[in-house]
């Protein structure tokens, strides 16, 4: 397939560039636009087979109504946040969705999308960005960091209160609102367990609807992950991840630390070994190079009716 990509290609920490990447490891062609720049709108091509456009650009909505291919949002938001209400009506240039949370596909059929036009494509990270922690810095060694947690996003809602809340039990939480691929990297690497909270959209504190972003770049960074539980119609994949609620935070946080603390007993050759197969659990099932397989059988399920 020749796939079009219009996304954020000039950060090379962006989602964009590591979708680039799985197209062409997957084995077709991939033709970049950048959707902020004016050279960027004028390169949209209808030539091609697939065009994926990350999150809603603007600057290019009004050309993506002219191409006759097939076009697909895929959306890395919560749309139940009230900044996010009608995102999906007024994309209506796009032939088919793609969403990070499977319980979202009733929120894109009450904005009028078809129901076989919407489908669970799950988010990812780029392997080449986030790397395991070597072994000289496992938690617990000489010189690793005394960093229990780290959270990166944007503080908000009940963020505020699972920070604080681990604060009080007496964890030393980095929080970090302001970040690149390379320091969210390093971030992981220095940090026991990784925390995470979905964006407050209504539901209960230690619960959130689907797999954020941050959970599939830590676990390619090979770091626990401490997250909220899933809302019903929201899947885990099976992922290793460590869940709260609102009733079992200390207890899942004891438990995170003691297992990050346990890795400083393994030899070097055992750290290796338990370590990467962590890893290479992310890497085997959850890379780019994945969904896009997973997007060209949907392509050809629908080229086959």
């Amino acid at each position: 397939m020749k796939i079009q990509l219009v996304g954020k290609v000039s950060d090379r920490y962006a989602n964009a560039i590591a979708i680039i990447a799985g197209i062409r490891e997957a084995g077709h062609e991939c033709i970049p636009i950048d959707p902020g720049t004016d050279a960027g709108v004028e390169a949209l091509r209808d030539d091609v087979d697939l065009t994926i456009v990350m999150k809603r650009p603007k600057k290019v909505t009004r050309r993506l109504y002219d191409l006759t291919h097939t076009v697909a949002l895929w959306m890395p938001d919560e749309l139940r946040m009230e900044n996010r209400q009608g995102w999906i009506k007024d994309s209506d240039w796009a032939t088919i969705h793609f969403t990070y949370d499977d319980s979202s596909i009733p929120i894109y059929i009450e904005e009028g999308v078809k129901e076989g036009d919407v489908y669970f494509v799950p988010l990812s990270g780029n392997p080449n960005v986030y790397q395991p922690v070597p072994y000289s810095m496992r938690p617990g060694s000489i010189g690793a960091p005394e960093i229990d947690f780290v959270f990166v996003g944007t503080m908000q809602g009940y963020r505020h209160r699972l920070v604080n809340d681990l604060k009080l039990m007496g964890y030393n939480v980095e929080v970090v609102s302001e970040w690149d691929g390379e320091s969210v990297n390093y971030l992981y690497q220095n940090a026991k367990v990784v925390l995470n909270h979905a964006h407050p959209v209504g539901q209960p504190f230690g619960k959130g609807y689907g797999l954020q972003q941050r959970l599939w770049e830590a676990g390619l960074a090979g770091r626990q992950i401490l997250t909220n539980e899933l809302m019903e119609g929201s899947s885990d994949l099976g992922l290793p991840l460590n869940f709260f609620s609102e009733h079992n935070l200390r207890e899942k946080a004891e438990a995170a630390i003691e297992r990050a603390l346990y890795e400083y007993s393994y030899s070097q050759e055992s750290y290796r070994e338990l370590y990467w197969s962590y890893v290479d659990l992310f890497r085997k099932w959850n890379t780019y190079k994945i969904r896009i397989q997973q997007i060209e059988s949907i392509m050809r399920e629908r080229e086959d009716g």
